[in-house]
């Protein structure tokens, strides 16, 4: 079937295109599938025919009206075109009446190129010899299909976001019961259920308001639950003299979030002074909490060590586990080049009193909490991946604005400029989170490497992964040396740091580091 195009008027549609430089038109037909489809809208623009070559999807005229195939080739002065359909003959036409080339479509409200992805490959070389054609075609509907999956789950995740930003403006919701059903099923796994319900729950159709009503309500039960569990805690280590830091979690849940049940945990980061650790854990075990991954007594706070956290458990199912930190940066990767440049110091004498569940703890200053939110967001196992990382900084932005000046000196001294310039700027493309142009550009390095522009593009359009921000931390290292070293130590981290998370045998857990560390490079998700 010929690929048709409906207009209102084609009596002279060459002079529409070349007055107007571009033409719209809406397809009807299918000889072109899988690369156009009937109803995209297509955007033609005008062409010399001498400018044509092989590959160009082309409008041209025929006795039957405006039609659309792709050029294969010349013969003298005539083209020869053909549709991508199977069962399409190849056609001669001259060049005068081709009336423009096919820049790209419109579908489903996105824009698509046509010389990318799985439709550039009706371009190749391969499509032109015997048997060819068909491979071609259906390694491109291949292509396409996974693009187009990608493109809409991205298309969803965007969305997700933007309506679960503190100042939401009007959105086109899914038309349709099965874009409620994905972004719903979006919104369960990736713990935003409850924000969402929160957010637009006017707006919600019957099925997707029973679900993330459902959410939202169980998260209440369950965090009422949890603050109560964390308010006995914060009791016992204040009676017991512990200065204690609520990192995330409960900080974020009483102060930013428009209620504590839209911010779901599962546990509690708990901060305490090095030389209170082990009166720490005293309270803990007293409290009947366990450590699960190491023992206190084989802990010395005073030598740096890019894992500062211990998991106490409890068998209560009811309970969160609480991780216990002496200081906020905790991950297995080598942390040298800005762990020690971290004023804890100050970090103390600026933190912030704030009730929970009838006791008091302490939280960080606003300037120090975006910084530390930017940086663990960009911890190679979560790279952005989690929502939450930037609903977090969203409304913590959003809910009480931050001496923005002293976010840059805090960054630029802790040496966490480039991950707090990422932070930011996805934060607010993402979540129009009130970042002031003039910050990002304080912020922002003299040069972003490839493997960062990569990382930044891939997270905007929707398509982060845990593993990506290997990149930011490769670009922390200024020469090869020390990027080499920071791959073999990621790799091969200290036996204290691969003891930390493999019982048993060291060299299985040096194998499944080594498994873990190349599954998120190369396979991400």
């Amino acid at each position: 079937m010929s690929l048709t195009l409906s207009s209102d008027d084609f009596t002279d549609l060459a002079g529409a295109v070349l007055r107007r430089g571009t033409f719209r038109f809406r397809a009807t037909g299918t000889s072109m599938e899988p690369s156009l489809r009937s109803g995209d809208i297509l955007i033609v623009n005008p062409v010399d025919a001498r400018a044509l070559r092989k590959g160009d999807v082309l409008l041209y005229r025929s006795e039957q009206g405006p039609r659309v195939h792709r050029m294969t080739g010349r013969t003298g002065v005539r083209l020869r075109i053909q549709g991508d359909a199977p069962g399409c003959l190849p056609e001669e036409v001259a060049g005068e009446d081709v009336l423009g080339r096919v820049a790209r479509i419109e579908r489903g409200g996105r824009h698509i190129r046509l010389d990318r992805g799985g439709r550039k490959a009706m371009r190749w070389p391969v499509a032109r010899v015997p048997g060819g054609r068909r491979l071609t075609r259906t390694l491109a509907g291949w292509g396409i299909s996974l693009r187009e999956r990608l493109d809409r789950d991205a298309g969803d995740l965007r969305l997700l976001l933007r309506l679960c930003a503190p100042s939401r403006e009007e959105l086109a919701l899914p038309p349709s019961e099965a874009g409620w059903a994905r972004l719903t099923a979006l919104a369960e796994d990736r713990d935003l259920a409850p924000l969402l319900y929160h957010q637009i729950q006017g707006c919600l159709p019957p099925d997707a308001a029973r679900a993330l009503g459902k959410a939202y309500y169980v998260s209440a039960a369950r965090c009422a639950v949890r603050t109560e569990a964390v308010g006995r805690i914060l009791f016992a280590l204040r009676e017991a003299e512990v200065s204690t830091l609520v990192l995330k979690g409960v900080a974020l849940s009483e102060t930013a979030y428009p209620s504590p049940a839209t911010r779901p945990m599962s546990d509690v980061d708990l901060l305490v002074r090095p030389d209170h650790l082990r009166a720490a854990d005293r309270v803990l075990t007293r409290l009947g909490y366990c450590a699960v991954d190491g023992c206190v007594e084989d802990i010395d706070p005073a030598h740096p060590t890019s894992l500062s956290t211990l998991d106490y458990r409890i068998p209560d199912p009811l309970a969160p586990s609480v991780h216990l930190h002496w200081h906020p940066v905790n991950t297995s990767i080598p942390t040298e080049a800005y762990r020690d440049f971290i004023d804890m110091k100050e970090v103390w004498e600026t933190a912030l009193p704030f009730p929970v569940a009838g006791t008091e703890a302490l939280r960080l200053a606003p300037h120090h909490l975006l910084v530390y939110l930017c940086e663990h967001a960009l911890r190679p196992a979560h790279a952005m991946w989690k929502p939450i990382h930037l609903t977090d900084l969203a409304w913590a932005i959003a809910r009480e604005t931050p001496d923005w000046g002293r976010v840059v000196d805090v960054a630029q001294r802790f040496r966490l400029t480039r991950m707090t310039y990422l932070g930011l700027r996805i934060a607010r493309e993402q979540m129009d989170a009130p970042v002031p142009d003039e910050i990002l550009a304080a912020l922002q390095p003299s040069r972003l490497t490839v493997g960062e522009r990569f990382f930044l593009r891939q997270t905007l359009r929707g398509r982060a992964r845990p593993g990506m921000s290997y990149f930011v931390h490769l670009a922390l290292r200024p020469t090869a040396l020390e990027k080499a070293r920071f791959l073999f130590r990621t790799l091969f981290p200290p036996r204290a740091v691969v003891s930390h998370h493999a019982s048993g045998h060291l060299w299985r857990g040096y194998l499944r580091r080594g498994v873990g560390v190349l599954r998120r490079a190369f396979w991400p998700g």
